[in-house]
């Protein structure tokens, strides 16, 4: 049979020293180690969070700046555009006028040559007119 004696009050006294030391040197260190590592996870979880938040922002921007330099170069090229079709028409008013002048000084020049001509033959017809009639008539006029 289980006879209580003065060795259960030692031996309790034993096992609450045990239960003190185990508890300083492996329960708390332990705890702590855990605690420090349940921080630094969720540290860890913040500043990952943090920084995927950054990223989007970041990648939101570019995007935003993207569409918007898009843009731009839309409204730039169009520009561009305006302004080649508006120096083609000048090159080709320039190049009408240009024409049209030519032209008019062929028509002036062939006008004046005409002229020229026409008085010449003029006075070409006037001395054959007076020759064939000084042949035909057989004396001078």
């Amino acid at each position: 049979m289980l006879n209580i004696d003065s060795t259960i009050f030692i031996q309790v006294i034993n096992f609450l020293i045990i239960i003190a030391v185990l508890n300083w040197l492996l329960v708390k260190p332990t705890l702590r180690i855990l605690e420090e590592r349940r921080v630094r996870v969720e540290g860890s979880e913040e500043e990952a969070g943090r920084l995927t938040a950054q990223a989007d922002k970041n990648i939101q921007e570019y995007e935003q700046n993207l569409n918007e330099a898009r843009i731009s170069a839309g409204r730039e090229k169009e520009r561009i555009r305006m302004e080649g079709i508006e120096r083609e028409n000048e090159i080709i008013k320039a190049a009408r006028e240009q024409s049209r002048k030519t032209v008019e000084d062929m028509k002036t020049k062939i006008e004046k040559e005409a002229r020229e001509a026409s008085t010449v033959m003029k006075q070409e017809v006037k001395s054959l007119s007076l020759e064939i009639a000084e042949k035909v008539l057989g004396r001078s006029i």
